[in-house]
């Protein structure tokens, strides 16, 4: 690099007097990470048998051939962060593309090649992998969820539903909504999630957690203000308008600092029994799905600012976060990013057709946001503080087995 000289600089005025302060971008105050999975691609198939592993069925291939391809996932870290990240190789020799978003890199050789995350406004992550191949080994990869166990009803409640379209509603203008029969999540009851504020209109999302209590993002702040008037839309479509009377905020500060990223807002009655609440998962869910992880996932359903139902792979908990990635194969129609606007949007798991709330959207990508369970305490708190007389209620699986 050649240092600049002769080369004038408008500083201002002799005479202006401002004060500036310039601070270089550190690996602290990134504004997304990148990570990547191998994931092996078999080239020639050997001989197939089935392993049950607590509440996971694994494909496991005895003499077969395989290469690994990279699936590259972003998480954001700021907010309302715009800007386009392009995902790429940084040698086409050992992985090539992806050809788009939602795609692998594909392996071409054996070796080490660094996967670069890049955005528009030039930042970039990167991270190492080593790319392999195998002949005559056996391989083992999830191949489905046991029988009878959550995961497998969490994932066939959506892959059953997945034809049809996305809008939840086929009329809505702030005054009037209908709710859109040709929804593919048509017959779940979404009547705990907001679709309209007197402060956002349609963003700043709110999620009823209990018949008086409603669950919003506090990151910029964003949520209705105190006074403003907030919507709910029962299955008849009758409108039900409630005033939010007060707002507790989950403490913390700091441009960083947005976890937990919980508001919860008080309204000024219950609502009637048309609307229903959003229960949790209890804080012993994970006893009941040991096994998420990225490659061994379950199907959720997710709200955006335009009151679509969209779905995504729900892979775990992690520093009480919960994390989403990109849904495979032929869910991608009914997948859509979580983009600025989207924050507060909730995200659901569908237990015995009724929605089990994960939390509300902080990030962008397929989402990452508090995972509401990792705070019941903190929440029952603010709750309790607001007034109404309401606590988080824990979802009943003990239908199902634990592991």
């Amino acid at each position: 690099m050649i240092a600049a000289k002769n080369y004038p600089l408008n500083c201002g005025l002799a005479t202006t007097e401002f004060a500036r302060g310039f601070e270089k971008r550190t690996v602290a105050n990134r504004s997304f990470d990148v990570s990547a999975t191998l994931v092996n691609r078999i080239t020639s198939p050997g001989t197939l048998s089935y392993v049950t592993e607590a509440d996971k069925i694994n494909a496991q291939r005895a003499s077969a051939s395989y290469v690994t391809d990279v699936v590259a996932d972003i998480q954001f870290r700021v907010p309302q962060y715009v800007q386009e990240v392009v995902i790429s190789s940084s040698d086409e020799s050992v992985l090539s593309g992806p050809p788009d978003a939602l795609s692998p890199l594909a392996y071409e050789s054996d070796g080490l090649c660094t996967v670069l995350a890049t955005s528009s406004d030039g930042e970039t992550a990167a991270i190492a992998v080593t790319t392999t191949s195998g002949d005559a080994n056996t391989t083992t990869e999830f191949d489905s969820w046991v029988s009878g166990s959550l995961a497998r009803h969490c994932s066939e409640a959506i892959t059953s539903r997945l034809s049809g379209e996305l809008p939840v509603y086929s009329l809505q203008d702030g005054t009037t909504f209908i709710r859109n029969p040709n929804c593919w999540a048509a017959d779940v009851d979404l009547t705990c999630a907001s679709p309209w504020n007197s402060t956002g209109g349609s963003t700043m999302a709110g999620t009823l957690i209990s018949p008086r209590h409603v669950l919003f993002c506090r990151h910029l702040n964003f949520f209705p203000a105190v006074g403003a008037t907030i919507k709910f839309v029962s299955l008849g479509n009758e409108v039900i308008s409630r005033t939010i009377s007060a707002i507790g905020v989950y403490p913390g500060s700091g441009p960083l600092n947005f976890f937990p990223d919980i508001a919860i807002g008080l309204l000024d009655a219950d609502v009637p029994e048309s609307i229903t609440f959003a229960e949790i998962l209890p804080g012993d869910w994970k006893d009941y799905m040991p096994s998420l992880e990225r490659l061994a996932s379950v199907q959720c359903l997710r709200l955006n600012q335009n009151e679509q139902a969209t779905t995504a792979r729900f892979i775990g908990v992690l520093s009480n976060r919960f994390q989403c990635r990109i849904p495979p194969g032929n869910e991608l129609p009914f997948f859509q990013f979580i983009v600025a606007g989207d924050s507060g949007s909730p995200v659901f798991l569908v237990i015995n057709s009724r929605p089990v709330i994960l939390g509300t959207f902080t990030h962008g990508g397929a989402g990452i946001g508090t995972f509401i369970t990792s705070q019941i305490s903190q929440v029952n708190e603010i709750m309790t503080s607001l007034g109404g007389g309401y606590q988080l209620t824990d979802v009943d699986i003990s239908e199902f087995p634990t592991y």
